[in-house]
């Protein structure tokens, strides 16, 4: 994810996590379709191979990925907003993860939706 982050520099990147239970074990390098250093859009073809993959190798989807180039590992308001609106379409309750390439040492958090609101979970493995 890092290094997808690092490539991807100066535009934000996106990608999805599949494994069991809470142990990753593929990773999906998504494409940004917004092509910016403050949003993304995972592109739909990309998004529909990949859950095709996940189901076909027996996988759950664990979580999504996104880089923030120029910022903190923290959700920006419109995460939140278009995580919730996801929810609320019926999208996957799973852990998001932010990559922050700000600062002197890149950062990994992830965050998981909470009625109207984000927890910060703790990592391991990263």
């Amino acid at each position: 994810m890092l290094e997808h982050a690092r490539r991807g520099a100066p535009y934000e990147v996106c990608g999805l996590l599949a494994g069991r239970g809470q142990q990753v074990e593929r990773l999906y390098e998504g494409s940004n379709t917004e092509r910016s250093p403050v949003s993304f859009f995972l592109q739909p073809q990309e998004q529909l191979r990949f859950l095709k993959d996940i189901q076909a190798r027996g996988l759950q989807l664990l979580a999504i990925y996104h880089s923030h180039p120029q910022g903190t590992a923290l959700p920006s308001d419109k995460d939140l907003q278009v995580a919730l609106e996801q929810l609320r379409l019926g999208g996957w309750a799973v852990v998001h993860i932010i990559i922050g390439l700000a600062g002197p040492k890149p950062q990994l958090r992830g965050f998981y939706l909470q009625g109207e609101g984000f927890q910060e979970l703790r990592l391991e493995g990263f």
